[in-house]
């Protein structure tokens, strides 16, 4: 019996069987069951309609599901090309030196031409093929106004050569390479630039230790410079600042150890080499030795 009914059963006749106001007693509880009744039958007729949605809508998902996946077969069968090979034979893009005139590739017995170099230059093998570095090194000639590169271009690839007086920096070279490893876009080749970074590293250390021991003569004290200031080039380029600014510092307290604030850029068209130094200057000072390498170190150091 639903609620309506239950109230027309509790109505109650009089004597003549006409019908009477409902009891008193029960009035509150029939109104509040109609009231009930009448709140849960649309709600029950609202959560079917919800209910009714959420089928259709799981139902289209799958659909659609389905089709897409479908699609993604029939692209991925059609439209992606099959991995090109790569070719070991290319030959790297030509540069232009700014003080010789002549490509890398151009000048003999360079590091651009000799695929061994890396072995040769301390412990660690690479086993870097040469014209891998040909084109690490081609790469880095061309951004190098970007990575901060300040030095004699003809000088530089001099230093590398076997028959070189002048005792090499392998960090620099390090961080030519690890320079021109940044700008390339094969990715073939990029696996190679953390391997630079820790050996160019290493070699900065390695020189920092000569440097304590006033030992110049086994590297170029304006060459490592320029290797630390490339490698803090590196760091912010790879948006690693902390890491940058460390090194820049580092760079700049070692370009007063060696006197770089000092120097006078008026005498820079006739620079003239001083046989020896003066009395008052402390050990492990740094002097040009031409008129080349002052402005070299002028423009490092600004």
């Amino acid at each position: 019996m639903d609620l309506i009914g239950s109230a027309h059963a509790l109505y109650v006749g009089d004597a003549s069987c006409d019908v009477t106001e409902i009891d008193p007693s029960v009035k509150d509880v029939v109104r509040r069951g109609i009231l009930v009744s009448i709140r849960i039958r649309p709600t029950e007729d609202r959560i079917k309609e919800i209910e009714s949605k959420i089928e259709e809508f799981e139902l289209q998902r799958a659909r659609s599901s389905t089709s897409s996946s479908s699609g993604r077969n029939e692209s991925a069968s059609v439209d992606v090309p099959p991995p090109q090979p790569i070719l070991q034979n290319a030959s790297p893009p030509s540069v232009t030196s700014n003080y010789t005139g002549q490509t890398p590739d151009s000048i003999p017995g360079t590091p651009w031409s000799e695929p061994g170099v890396l072995s040769r230059r301390g412990p660690l093998n690479l086993s870097l093929p040469g014209e891998a570095s040909k084109k690490f090194l081609n790469m880095f000639m061309q951004r190098k106004a970007i990575s901060g590169f300040e030095l004699h271009v003809g000088r530089v690839i001099k230093s590398f050569q076997p028959e070189s007086s002048d005792a090499p920096v392998p960090a620099l070279f390090y961080a030519m390479l690890l320079l021109g490893c940044h700008f390339i876009s094969d990715p073939e080749l990029k696996f190679w630039e953390n391997m630079f970074f820790e050996r160019a590293k290493m070699e900065i250390d390695a020189n920092i230790v000569r440097a304590h021991a006033n030992d110049s003569k086994r590297y170029n004290p304006l060459h490592h410079l320029q290797a630390m200031v490339m490698i803090g080039q590196w760091f912010f380029l790879k948006s690693r600042l902390l890491e940058a600014h460390v090194l820049f510092v580092r760079a700049t307290l070692f370009a007063v150890a060696l006197g770089l604030h000092e120097l006078d850029s008026r005498i820079y068209g006739h620079y003239v080499a001083r046989s020896m130094e003066p009395s008052w200057r402390k050990a492990g000072r740094w002097s040009p030795r031409d008129s080349i390498e002052l402005g070299e170190a002028i423009n490092l150091w600004w």
